[in-house]
């Protein structure tokens, strides 16, 4: 299933897979896309994404899913 009007993230298949199976907006994409390149390290990302209210476990999971494909 292919989302229209959604950008792929450049973050690796997987990570863009897994956005649209938890039906991820692209705004939300924007910001994760943010945080994964003005942080410095898994807990600024995880800092700034549960700021824009992912939860804890999501982010700390999606920052190692990232890390794989990065």
């Amino acid at each position: 299933m292919v989302f229209v009007g959604i950008t792929p993230t450049g973050l690796g298949d997987g990570v863009d897979k897994y956005l649209d199976a938890h039906g991820y907006d692209s705004s939300s994409r924007l910001h994760i896309v943010y945080a994964w390149r003005e942080n410095y390290g898994v807990q600024d990302f995880i800092t700034y994404v549960c700021g824009e209210g992912m939860v804890k476990s999501e982010a700390r999971w999606l920052w190692h899913l990232i890390t794989e494909h990065c």
